[in-house]
């Protein structure tokens, strides 16, 4: 399963009751005032899958088309346009995830391989031993590159993620918010990797947006 989601094979419809679902931040909770009259006008332009929405409302000026001809607000629009983008995980460089190896990080950009993306969807664990690269180290940076997709996770999140034993977004979309919160608690204060607190509502967030991950179409 590749990195990204396809966009182009995700239905209006089914995106409409993810969204419904989520549990949208302060700034977003908008999205559920008059979402289905805005949805059904936006099916009614011929829209009918969520990558063909984020190009037609992908700049301001496109917004501004767009409110005209559905009578939508140019603000939901344009928070719309913000969620559908945290649909787009972040190509974060293997360099900038805490304890990797730098003499692997070489060796991947030798091969090409410049940050989780092009790890997550081109390095097997037959091409990594081939560039001298262990199981070991392989299956940790293939564990960053896979949690790291999850909306709002950076590097150093995902380090403190997978060092709390949630290698994967299954592990992840499984777990329990308090129980994730205390590990990843534990694992922090142990090594400092982050200055800031999380919360178990962040921890109920990267739930929620694992298992959103796991039902919503992938490319391959």
């Amino acid at each position: 399963m590749g990195y990204e989601m396809n966009l182009l094979k995700i239905p209006l419809d089914d995106y409409r009751e993810h969204l419904r679902a989520q549990r949208l931040m302060p700034s977003r909770k908008i999205l559920h005032e008059e979402m289905d009259a805005h949805f059904d006008a936006l099916k009614k332009q011929g829209i009918d899958n969520v990558g063909t929405l984020r190009r037609l409302i992908g700049t301001e000026m496109k917004i501004k088309e767009m409110a005209r001809k559905t009578r939508i607000p140019a603000d939901y629009l344009n928070i719309l346009r913000r969620e559908i983008g945290s649909l787009v995980p972040k190509k974060i460089k293997l360099a900038d995830f805490p304890g990797v190896d730098k003499a692997t990080i070489e060796k991947m950009l030798e091969a090409g391989i410049r940050n989780s993306k092009d790890f997550f969807d081109k390095v097997t664990l037959e091409s990594a031993e081939a560039l001298g690269i262990c199981a070991a180290e392989y299956e940790d940076i293939h564990a960053l590159c896979d949690v790291v997709r999850i909306s709002g996770m950076g590097a150093v999140a995902a380090r403190i993620f997978v060092d709390a034993g949630q290698k994967t977004v299954e592990a992840i979309a499984e777990a329990n918010a308090q129980t994730l919160w205390e590990a990843t608690c534990a694992v922090n204060d142990e090594k400092a990797y982050y200055g800031g607190v999380l919360s178990v509502k962040d921890m109920q967030f990267c739930i929620d947006y694992a298992s959103m991950i796991l039902q919503l179409p992938r490319s391959t």
